[in-house]
Parts: C-alpha cells; structure tokens; sequence
C-alpha cells in the first residue's frame, strides 16, 4: 500500500537490490520504488517477516535487519533508519534476495 508506505520513507531514500538472480545491482530513488511497489512488481504477496536486529545509534539513528520470505523468494534487509520531526524513517535499504 503506497500511501502507507510513502510516510516512512525519508525524501532521499534509495534502495539498493542485490539481485543473485539477475547477477546484478540496482539503485532505485524513492519516486521509482514507489511507482513499483504502486504497479505490484514490488511487493503484492504476503511475506513472513523476522526482525534479527535492532541497533540504535544514539537517538536519531538506526539499522534494522528484516528477514521477509515469501512464498518464491526470501529477501534480506538491511534498513538505515533516522528519525524527523519526531517519526522513524527509512532512509536506505539494501536489499539482498536469496
């Protein structure tokens, strides 16, 4: 759902895939993943999610570490967390599918 997500994505967020399957890396700006994410070739598919990490770095910062498996792929992420105006936001995640 993009008008849920949109509100936790900084303005300068960027998502850098690691695709083993494309043998490739890709770097899409917040406007790009959105529209994916809005298209459904992002997401669409119910995943079971495992936070393995939390590390704060004093009260403005963070990294996260998501697992998410789906029913085809298993996806890895990486999350940079910063906090504005008193809300969490993402600022990047690296994403790896296994």
């Amino acid at each position: 759902d993009v008008a849920l997500l949109k509100p936790v994505l900084a303005e300068s967020f960027r998502v850098v895939l690691n695709d083993h399957n494309e043998e490739v890396i890709k770097v899409l700006d917040r406007t790009t993943y959105l529209d994916l994410v809005g298209k459904k070739i992002f997401g669409g598919e119910a995943r079971t999610l495992d936070f393995t990490s939390i590390d704060a770095q004093g009260a403005l910062t963070a990294t996260v570490t998501v697992s998410q498996k789906g029913a085809e792929n298993t996806f890895r992420n990486y999350l940079s967390l910063i906090q504005h105006q008193g809300e969490w936001q993402i600022v990047q995640a690296l994403v790896y599918i296994e």
